[in-house]
C-alpha cells in the first residue's frame, strides 16, 4: 500500500513485459525458439521485461520495445518512470 493526500491505496502491478534480456523471436534468428514464436503469434512472443504501478502511473525497466508493451496494454499515461 502507498499512503497518499487522500489516504492509503492499494499498489495493483501489472507485469508488462516478463522476457529475458533479448527479445522472441530475434530479428532474422532462424532458431527453433524464434521460428516457433513467429509461427504461432504473440501468446509465443516475449519482450523485455518491466513493471507499471497504475495508481501512480509509474514504469519501470522501459527497455527499447517499451513503446510496443505499452500499446499492447492499452497505457496511454506514465508520470514517474524508473
Amino acid at each position: 500500500m502507498i499512503h497518499a493526500k487522500g489516504g492509503v491505496k492499494d499498489l495493483k502491478l501489472k507485469i508488462i513485459g516478463s522476457g529475458g534480456m533479448s527479445i522472441i523471436p530475434s530479428s532474422f534468428c532462424q532458431c527453433k525458439i524464434c521460428e516457433e514464436a513467429r509461427g504461432k503469434g504473440c501468446r509465443y512472443e516475449r519482450l523485455g521485461p518491466s513493471l507499471y504501478i497504475d495508481a501512480i502511473k509509474m514504469l519501470t525497466d522501459a527497455l527499447e520495445d517499451i513503446v510496443v508493451t505499452c500499446n499492447r496494454q492499452r497505457i496511454s499515461e506514465v508520470k514517474h518512470l524508473i
